[in-house]
């Protein structure tokens, strides 16, 4: 977590919780068999300030988030588009392997290089494929998949993205095998 967010939570955490119930906690008769004095006040007294505390951190707070330039929501954005350049690039390497393998796929590999190559400079629609390019992209899609479990396994990634983008390449998969399979 970057020291902004924890310096922020640290400040936001929530506060007097522990005092409250100490308060509470405290009994109704003292050690000599009469009432405990003043129960009721530091009970009150413990809410006030908790209160008071509660309301005037909480002003601070949007002061806070400009000051330490904290922005939400943006960090799952970010990962997706470090995976699927990741992905395509393994994609692309495992497209490689597949034209060493079986040359006669050059004239479809380099059309999926191609497409690969927008694909990676738009990071957005899916590449058309046809029945040609059948077998060397689902190789391309595997070793993508593969790439992403890895990214997620080394922490780059978190599991919200990763199975975004597996359900992306199922479905691209299943289309696929429907369509040419």
């Amino acid at each position: 977590m970057p020291w902004r967010h924890l310096l922020f939570t640290g400040w936001a955490g929530i506060r007097g919780g522990d005092s409250l119930v100490i308060a509470l906690a405290l009994p109704y008769i003292g050690l000599h068999g009469a009432p405990l004095p003043y129960r009721d006040a530091i009970i009150f007294i413990t809410f006030v300030v908790i209160l008071i505390t509660l309301v005037a951190q909480g002003l601070t707070l949007a002061p806070l988030i400009r000051l330490l330039g904290i922005a939400g929501g943006n960090e799952e954005d970010g990962e997706e588009r470090h995976a699927r350049r990741a992905g395509l690039r393994a994609g692309l390497d495992a497209l490689e392997h597949f034209v060493t393998e079986d040359p006669g796929e050059i004239a479809s590999a380099a059309e999926l290089r191609q497409l690969t190559a927008i694909k990676l400079n738009n990071l957005g629609a899916p590449a058309a494929t046809s029945a040609a390019h059948l077998c060397p992209r689902l190789a391309m899609l595997a070793a993508t998949r593969d790439a992403i479990i890895d990214l997620r396994d080394r922490g780059q990634i978190g599991d919200a993205v990763m199975r975004r983008l597996q359900s992306e390449f199922d479905h691209e998969e299943i289309l696929l095998r429907q369509r040419y399979g």
